[in-house]
C-alpha cells in the first residue's frame, strides 16, 4: 500500500525577499476566550519559533508585519488549546474562531488560503474514500480474509493514484504561486520519485524560486538523488538501544533491509509481523536488517522492540523526524524501507509485504 502512513510534517520559515510598502495586518478575535496573548509562529525543524506575540483583549487581538513570499503560519492562544494555521500574506487578513474550534477558523483576506481551501475541498472526496477503504483493508486483516484485504489494498492504491492525478494538475495551475511547492512538499512528496521531483520543481516561476517550500524541494531531490537506487549505500552510525555505537556500514558485505520505523506509528508495527517472518526465512542467507527508529522515548521503542520480537540490529538518536539518519535518506514518511545489496549498493526502495519478500528471494539466490 503506498500511501498508508503519512507522517504529514511541514516545515515552515518566512521567506527571506521582501516586497517593499507591503504589509500584512491579522485582525483576530476568538468567542469563548476573554484575555490572554496571541502568538503568531512559523515552524521549523518541527519546531514552532515565535514570530510576534500579542495581548487578547475583549476576545480581540491584532499582528502587523512585513513578509516577503506567502507562508503558513500558526496563531496560538494558550499552550493547552489547538492552533489556529493561516496561510500569511501580505495583506488585511481576518480570522474569526471559537475557542472550542481553533482548528477551524473562519479566515478572510487571504488569497493563498482562499486557494488552499478550493483545493482541499477537491480532493476532499478522495480523502473519505481512502479513509473508508483503509478501514475496511483493517477489519478485512483481523477477520483473517486476505482477500478481501488485497481488494481493499489494491483499490486504495487506485484512490490514491487518482488523487496523485488531480493534485499534480492543481500544482501545474499554480507554478506561478506559493500554492504549487507548498502543495508539493506537504504532500505529493511522499508520492513523487526524486526524477518526477527534479522535473516539476525545474518548473516553478522564477517569481517564487526563493519560497521555502521550493528551496525544500531543490534540497529533498539532491539528498534523494545521493541516495537513489544504484547508489552506493550512506553510513548510518548511531546508538543502539543499550547505549552502544552501531554502524550500517558493519554489515556491508550482507544483504541489508535498512527499516525506519517507530513505536508510535501504526502502519509500522502492523507490518512487523510480515518482517520478522521476513528476517526468520532469510537471516541464514547472508541477509540483516539495520533498523533506525524515529522514537522520542527510549523505553517505548525499547517495549516495542521486544513485544513485536524484532530480533535485529537497531538504532535511534530519539529525535523523532528530526532523526539524522532520517536527514540523510529523505525520509518524510514511515514506514520506509531501502535495500542495499552485498555490495553496498541501493537495489530497492519502499518495498514491503509480499513484494519485498519476492525481492530478498531474488537477491538471495542470486
Amino acid at each position: 500500500m503506498k500511501r498508508i502512513f503519512l507522517a504529514v510534517v511541514v516545515f515552515l520559515i518566512l521567506g527571506s525577499c521582501e516586497t517593499k510598502n507591503e504589509r500584512f495586518n491579522i485582525s483576530g478575535s476568538v468567542t469563548g476566550y476573554s484575555e490572554g496573548t496571541a502568538v503568531l509562529k512559523r515552524r521549523i525543524n518541527s519546531e514552532f519559533v515565535t514570530l510576534d506575540s500579542t495581548s487578547i483583549i475583549n476576545g480581540k487581538f491584532e499582528f502587523k508585519g512585513k513578509l516577503g513570499l506567502p507562508e503558513m503560519c500558526y496563531i496560538t492562544i494558550s499552550d493547552t488549546l489547538p492552533y489556529m494555521r493561516i496561510f500569511l500574506e501580505n495583506s488585511a487578513i481576518t480570522v474569526q474562531a471559537h475557542v472550542d474550534s481553533l482548528r477551524t477558523p473562519t479566515i478572510s483576506g487571504s488569497v493563498m488560503q482562499d486557494n488552499l481551501a478550493a483545493y482541499n475541498n477537491k480532493i476532499k472526496s478522495f480523502e473519505d474514500s481512502l479513509r473508508s477503504n483503509y478501514r475496511k483493508y483493517l477489519q478485512a486483516n483481523r477477520e483473517g480474509d486476505q482477500e478481501k484485504a488485497k481488494v481493499f489494498e489494491q483499490r486504495f492504491d487506485e484512490i490514491s493514484e487518482d488523487q496523485k492525478k488531480v493534485s499534480l494538475q492543481v500544482v501545474s495551475e499554480n507554478s506561478d504561486n506559493v500554492l504549487g511547492p507548498y502543495l508539493v512538499w506537504g504532500t505529493l512528496v511522499y508520492d513523487l520519485d526524486v526524477n518526477e521531483l527534479e522535473e516539476i520543481a525545474k518548473g516553478f516561476s522564477p517569481e517564487i524560486v526563493q519560497s521555502i517550500y521550493v528551496q525544500q524541494i531543490n534540497k529533498h531531490v539532491i539528498t534523494l538523488q545521493k541516495v537513489a537506487i544504484g547508489q552506493p549505500f550512506t553510513d548510518i552510525i548511531m546508538e543502539d538501544p543499550e547505549g552502544n555505537i552501531k554502524k550500517l556500514s558493519d554489515l556491508k558485505g550482507k544483504l541489508i533491509l535498512v527499516d525506519f520505523w517507530a513505536s508510535w506509528c501504526g502502519p509500522c508495527r502492523r507490518e512487523n509481523p510480515n518482517v520478522v517472518d521476513l528476517y526468520n526465512d532469510y537471516k541464514d542467507k547472508n541477509f540483516e536488517i539495520f533498523g533506525v527508529s524515529f522514537d522520542s522515548d527510549a523505553e517505548k521503542w525499547k517495549k516495542a522492540i521486544v513485544d513485536d520480537g524484532l530480533a535485529w540490529q537497531h538504532v535511534s538518536d530519539l529525535q523523532y523526524w528530526n532523526s539524522a539518519a532520517g536527514k540523510l535518506y529523505g525520509v518524510r514518511s514511515i514506514p520506509h524501507t531501502v535495500l542495499i545489496d552485498t555490495e553496498g549498493i541501493i537495489v530497492a526502495k519502499n518495498l514491503r509485504g509480499e513484494e519485498l519478500r519476492k525481492k530478498v528471494e531474488e537477491l538471495t539466490q542470486g
